[in-house]
Protein backbone atom coordinates (compact mmCIF):
# COMPACT_ATOMS: atom_id res chain seq x y z
CA UNK A 1 0.00 0.00 0.00
CA UNK A 2 2.85 2.60 0.97
CA UNK A 3 4.52 1.42 -2.54
CA UNK A 4 1.45 2.69 -4.23
CA UNK A 5 1.02 5.91 -2.53
CA UNK A 6 4.36 7.05 -3.01
CA UNK A 7 3.75 6.02 -7.00
CA UNK A 8 1.27 7.87 -6.78
CA UNK A 9 2.53 10.71 -5.66
CA UNK A 10 5.32 10.59 -7.55
CA UNK A 11 3.42 10.35 -10.86
CA UNK A 12 1.46 13.51 -9.43
CA UNK A 13 4.34 15.34 -9.27
CA UNK A 14 6.26 14.33 -12.47
CA UNK A 15 2.55 15.11 -14.29
CA UNK A 16 1.98 18.91 -12.57
CA UNK A 17 5.85 19.78 -13.65
CA UNK A 18 4.97 18.26 -17.06
CA UNK A 19 2.09 20.37 -17.38
CA UNK A 20 4.20 23.50 -15.92
CA UNK A 21 7.14 23.00 -18.84
CA UNK A 22 5.20 21.86 -21.76
CA UNK A 23 5.87 24.23 -24.54
CA UNK A 24 3.94 26.42 -26.81
CA UNK A 25 6.07 27.44 -29.74
CA UNK A 26 4.78 31.01 -31.10
CA UNK A 27 6.45 32.19 -34.40
CA UNK A 28 8.04 35.12 -34.47
CA UNK A 29 9.22 35.60 -38.01
CA UNK A 30 10.83 33.06 -40.94
CA UNK A 31 13.67 33.74 -42.58
CA UNK A 32 14.98 33.16 -46.27
CA UNK A 33 17.23 33.16 -48.88
CA UNK A 34 19.60 31.49 -50.40
CA UNK A 35 22.88 34.06 -50.23
CA UNK A 36 24.74 35.86 -46.90
CA UNK A 37 22.65 38.38 -44.82
CA UNK A 38 21.74 40.01 -42.35
CA UNK A 39 18.54 40.10 -40.66
CA UNK A 40 16.27 43.06 -39.68
CA UNK A 41 15.96 43.56 -35.60
CA UNK A 42 13.50 40.74 -34.04
CA UNK A 43 11.66 40.97 -30.53
CA UNK A 44 12.13 38.11 -28.15
CA UNK A 45 9.42 38.72 -25.47
CA UNK A 46 10.18 35.76 -23.09
CA UNK A 47 13.59 33.63 -22.15
CA UNK A 48 13.22 30.63 -23.81
CA UNK A 49 13.15 30.69 -27.81
CA UNK A 50 14.56 28.27 -30.45
CA UNK A 51 16.02 28.62 -34.45
CA UNK A 52 14.61 26.02 -36.63
CA UNK A 53 16.60 25.66 -39.75
CA UNK A 54 16.69 24.15 -42.81
CA UNK A 55 18.57 24.43 -46.02
CA UNK A 56 19.27 22.46 -49.41
CA UNK A 57 22.59 21.99 -51.06
CA UNK A 58 23.68 22.82 -54.22
CA UNK A 59 22.21 19.39 -56.01
CA UNK A 60 25.41 19.23 -58.73
CA UNK A 61 27.91 20.02 -55.65
CA UNK A 62 26.56 18.92 -52.32
CA UNK A 63 29.67 18.53 -50.91
CA UNK A 64 30.36 22.11 -50.74
CA UNK A 65 27.92 23.65 -48.93
CA UNK A 66 28.50 25.60 -46.15
CA UNK A 67 25.66 27.21 -44.13
CA UNK A 68 25.54 29.40 -40.88
CA UNK A 69 24.52 32.23 -38.25
CA UNK A 70 25.09 34.17 -35.99
CA UNK A 71 22.91 35.48 -33.17
CA UNK A 72 23.62 38.65 -32.00
CA UNK A 73 21.56 41.00 -29.28
CA UNK A 74 20.61 44.55 -30.65
CA UNK A 75 23.73 47.12 -30.78
CA UNK A 76 26.13 44.20 -30.55
CA UNK A 77 28.35 42.68 -33.41
CA UNK A 78 31.14 40.54 -31.48
CA UNK A 79 29.39 38.58 -28.62
CA UNK A 80 27.01 36.39 -29.84
CA UNK A 81 24.11 34.21 -27.80
CA UNK A 82 24.01 31.17 -30.35
CA UNK A 83 25.39 30.28 -33.23
CA UNK A 84 25.35 27.13 -36.23
CA UNK A 85 27.78 25.56 -38.56
CA UNK A 86 26.78 23.02 -41.25
CA UNK A 87 28.67 22.43 -44.23
CA UNK A 88 27.71 19.25 -46.62
CA UNK A 89 24.70 17.49 -46.99
CA UNK A 90 25.27 15.49 -43.93
CA UNK A 91 23.22 17.64 -41.70
CA UNK A 92 20.96 20.02 -43.45
CA UNK A 93 18.55 21.14 -40.27
CA UNK A 94 18.63 21.00 -37.04
CA UNK A 95 17.20 23.07 -33.91
CA UNK A 96 18.76 25.70 -31.79
CA UNK A 97 17.40 26.46 -28.21
CA UNK A 98 18.70 30.19 -26.42
CA UNK A 99 17.80 30.76 -23.05
CA UNK A 100 18.09 34.57 -22.69
CA UNK A 101 15.31 36.94 -23.74
CA UNK A 102 13.09 39.97 -23.29
CA UNK A 103 15.28 42.15 -25.89
CA UNK A 104 15.59 42.84 -29.71
CA UNK A 105 18.15 40.67 -32.16
CA UNK A 106 19.29 40.45 -34.74
CA UNK A 107 21.40 37.22 -37.25
CA UNK A 108 24.20 37.11 -39.49
CA UNK A 109 24.07 34.33 -42.33
CA UNK A 110 26.35 33.15 -44.24
CA UNK A 111 25.45 30.45 -47.26
CA UNK A 112 27.45 29.61 -49.96
CA UNK A 113 26.38 26.78 -52.75
CA UNK A 114 22.98 26.86 -51.33
CA UNK A 115 19.76 27.30 -53.59
CA UNK A 116 17.29 27.99 -50.65
CA UNK A 117 17.56 28.12 -46.59
CA UNK A 118 14.93 28.73 -43.84
CA UNK A 119 14.87 29.76 -40.45
CA UNK A 120 12.54 29.66 -38.07
CA UNK A 121 12.64 31.93 -34.61
CA UNK A 122 9.93 30.84 -31.88
CA UNK A 123 9.49 31.54 -28.49
CA UNK A 124 7.98 29.12 -25.55
CA UNK A 125 4.87 31.11 -24.57
CA UNK A 126 4.67 29.07 -21.23
CA UNK A 127 8.10 29.77 -20.31
CA UNK A 128 7.60 32.47 -17.66
CA UNK A 129 10.31 31.48 -14.69
CA UNK A 130 9.02 33.10 -12.04
CA UNK A 131 5.24 31.18 -12.08
CA UNK A 132 7.12 27.91 -13.44
CA UNK A 133 9.04 27.70 -10.45
CA UNK A 134 6.35 28.79 -8.02
CA UNK A 135 4.59 25.71 -9.87
CA UNK A 136 7.05 23.88 -9.16
CA UNK A 137 7.58 24.89 -5.25
CA UNK A 138 3.57 24.68 -4.48
CA UNK A 139 3.66 20.90 -6.13
CA UNK A 140 6.63 20.01 -3.98
CA UNK A 141 4.93 21.43 -0.54
CA UNK A 142 1.73 19.19 -1.63
CA UNK A 143 4.38 16.54 -2.67
CA UNK A 144 5.87 17.14 1.10
CA UNK A 145 2.43 17.46 2.99
CA UNK A 146 1.01 14.12 0.96
CA UNK A 147 3.94 12.12 1.78
CA UNK A 148 3.79 13.32 5.42
CA UNK A 149 0.16 12.37 5.52
CA UNK A 150 0.72 8.91 4.44
CA UNK A 151 3.59 8.21 6.54
CA UNK A 152 1.65 9.47 9.78
CA UNK A 153 -1.64 7.34 8.53
CA UNK A 154 0.57 4.14 7.79
CA UNK A 155 2.27 4.92 11.62
CA UNK A 156 -1.43 4.88 13.39
CA UNK A 157 -2.40 1.61 11.32
CA UNK A 158 1.27 0.03 12.64
CA UNK A 159 0.27 0.98 16.41
CA UNK A 160 -3.73 0.41 16.18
Amino acid sequence: MRKMHIAIIAFSLFALVGVCYAANWQTVTTITGSADQTTDYFNIPRNEWRLTWSYTPDPSYPQYAAFGFFVYPKGENAIYVDSVSANGNSQTSGASYVHEGSKDYYIKILAGNIPNYTIKIEYDTTAIPEYSTIAVIIALALVSVSVIAVRKKLKNLKSA
